[in-house]
């Protein structure tokens, strides 16, 4: 069957895909109304094309749950045809219309090219994401200028803080410009055996997402950093005092760690781009006292009340902000809880696609969430939305890990750390996003984690620059 198609086509069309995927529709797409045609789905669609070419080809896991998914779009549809084709209905259906195309498109590929040409490409691919990611990223950071979006927009209207500086790229969202950078580095840490080996590297990479997270402030992807940090430490550590490798490792380790602990055991002080800090917060208050003569005295409360007294100020401050309803801890575990809700109300049908975001639109909803009409939770979004076929894709996933649970005897002691790393992170990204069914990242999970079985089983992985 190879003989009857150009694999060299087939390994171009694979390239571009990889190196307009990050665009999306932002790259010259053009709008149909409904549907929006743009180069890296023209890619995908060409890949999916050869779905006769390498059907054969494939495993069982591969056809039953590109089968799965074929099922779970023709339910959406049909859901949505019952409860509605609103706007969100039509937005969620055509994610599921993508998450197939997407499945299929990187089997073929898969099964059609040779191991290393495929992991190539795929390498190249991800690599030339995550460095535009972090090119950008510091642009962002550096001048403050993004994409416009809603999220810009919104900044209009809130005093300038160190989120204004956190990159966003194309995604509308710091959020979810973390959740990208990090899930592509965990891939390149799963499949890149170079990236493996080389624990300066990690560190680099891990400090450069640690930066843009502490910006935007997000406490799961700080929870994410630490892990990856103390892996490529704890790794570090170990080579250090190999014996063999004492003199190479251990100088640059030693130094590394004077830096931390000298860092962290000592005052910091944040500076102007941190200015909705603590340090920064007191500046802002002031008080009116009323003079002996009657009139009126306004001083900065820096300047009237002692340390002690400002930061008892600044902590109940703080309480105050916490207890707040449309504080975004408090409006995430409402968003939850309006979930757990609907997913009671109908566990097995579900509320058809967009059928969450509605529900909020129109307040049937028993749980305050301000104007956030999204799940931020994974679980919840696919479950409540789509009943049975939601369980069952989180079923796939554990089949798929059971599977590679196995295989532990053929994993090397750091193939089966990077992989616990990598499960233990993944379902914190998925907490992040408003909706993480509609990113790249979840329809490259499933897939992608199916090659890495199979690589494992043909024990083909290895570098492949």
């Amino acid at each position: 069957m190879k003989t009857k198609i150009s694999l060299k086509q087939v390994n171009f069309l694979f390239l571009s895909w990889m190196l307009t995927l990050p665009f999306g529709s932002k790259l010259a797409g053009l709008s149909l109304g409904f549907f929006t045609i743009y180069p890296s789905l023209i890619f995908s669609g060409l890949l999916f094309l050869l779905l006769p070419f390498s059907f054969k080809m494939w495993g069982k896991f591969e056809k039953t749950f590109s089968v799965f998914l074929l099922f779970w779009l023709i339910y959406g549809i049909c859901l949505g045809g019952l409860y509605g084709l609103h706007a969100n209905a039509i937005f969620d259906i055509r994610h599921l219309f993508l998450q197939l195309i997407f499945s299929v498109s990187i089997f073929n590929v898969f099964h059609l090219l040779d191991r290393q040409t495929f992991l190539k490409s795929m390498l190249l691919g991800l690599w030339a994401f995550l460095i535009m990611l972090i090119g950008f990223g510091f642009f962002e950071f550096f001048t403050g200028i993004h994409f416009e979006s809603y999220k810009t927009n919104e900044m209009l209207s809130l005093a300038v803080g160190n989120s204004f500086y956190a990159p966003m790229f194309i995604y509308e969202n710091q959020n979810t410009f973390l959740v990208y950078i990090i899930f592509i580095y965990l891939l390149l840490f799963l499949f890149d055996e170079r990236l493996k080996k080389n624990t300066y590297m990690q560190f680099l990479i891990v400090l450069v997402i640690y930066f843009f997270t502490a910006f935007a402030d997000s406490n799961f992807s700080k929870i994410i950093c630490f892990m990856l940090f103390c892996f490529s430490a704890s790794r570090e550590l170990y080579n250090s005092f190999n014996a063999k490798s004492l003199k190479k490792h251990l100088f640059v380790t030693v130094s590394f760690l004077c830096l931390m602990v000298t860092f962290f055991s000592n005052e910091i002080f944040l500076g102007p781009k941190y200015e909705n800090s603590k340090n920064y917060r007191i500046n802002e208050l002031s008080v009116i006292n009323k003079t002996e003569n009657g009139s009126y005295e306004v001083s900065k409360v820096k300047e009237k009340l002692s340390q002690k007294e400002q930061n008892k100020l600044i902590n109940d401050l703080d309480s105050i902000n916490k207890n707040n309803p449309k504080k975004s801890f408090n409006i995430r575990k409402n968003l939850i809880l309006n979930g757990l809700d609907f997913i009671k109300e109908k566990p097995f049908i579900g509320l058809g696609p967009g059928g969450y975001e509605q529900r909020c639109l129109l307040n049937k909803n028993n749980y305050f969430v301000a104007s956030q009409v999204s799940p931020h939770n994974l679980p919840i979004e696919i479950i409540s939305k789509y009943g049975c076929f939601g369980w069952f894709y989180f079923l796939f996933l554990g089949i798929l890990i059971y599977k590679l649970f196995l295989l532990r005897k053929t994993f090397s002691k750091m193939d089966s750390a990077i992989l616990l790393l990598v499960l233990f992170s993944v379902p914190l990204l998925w907490l992040m996003p408003s909706s993480y069914m509609l990113l790249q990242t979840h329809k490259m999970l499933i897939p992608l984690f199916c090659i890495y079985m199979l690589l494992i089983k043909g024990k083909n992985v290895g570098s492949a620059y």
